[in-house]
């Protein structure tokens, strides 16, 4: 009864973050997070992060992420913020799929 109370509170927490925050977030092996947000073109379009050894997040390269050097550039490198990045891409892709429906519907 325990556990499936805790899978069922799991369930919704990781629903309702994807409610607030726009991204559904997986940990896929120890320290390995692959978020994919709920505006994304393609379903491989994903960011993965791994927690190094003094328990900051570091961005892995795949190809998703290789389109967004100007974002990583200016909000990662240059701002150290994480969320910065996180809502910069989440607007980046919401108007690119707003402007995808509004030319659909001229």
């Amino acid at each position: 009864m325990l556990k499936e109370y805790f899978k069922s509170q799991m369930q919704e927490f990781r629903n309702v973050i994807y409610m607030l925050l726009g991204y559904k977030i997986d940990r896929t092996q120890n320290s390995l997070y692959k978020l994919r947000s709920m505006y994304a073109e393609q379903p491989d379009d994903q960011l993965c992060f791994q927690v190094n050894k003094e328990g900051d997040l570091n961005l892995l390269e795949n190809e998703f992420s290789a389109t967004l050097e100007d974002m990583i550039n200016l909000h990662l490198r240059h701002q150290k913020s994480i969320p910065v990045f996180l809502s910069a891409i989440t607007m980046d892709l919401f108007n690119n799929k707003t402007m995808t429906k509004t030319f659909q519907i001229e």
